[in-house]
């Protein structure tokens, strides 16, 4: 059918590969701007997560995310 000669299967596959940053860098921004850090590491995190949405944030929420208070 498809003259590309990619199956449901592939296409699954390559949407998961184009979801996943995306929902990752979006759950990445919502935790930056939610919390309450000064201004100027909210943009510097936010230029890291969307310069390199995958691994900048996987960065932040790896490295710079705080641990919660008790």
């Amino acid at each position: 059918m498809s003259g590309l000669g990619i199956g449901f299967g592939m296409v699954a596959v390559i949407a998961l590969l184009v979801a996943l940053p995306l929902l990752l860098a979006g759950c990445a921004l919502i935790s930056i701007f939610s919390g309450n850090r000064p201004l100027e590491q909210k943009l510097l995190w936010t230029l890291v997560v969307l310069v390199a949405p995958f691994l900048g944030a996987l960065l932040y929420l790896l490295l710079g995310r705080r641990p919660m208070q008790a």
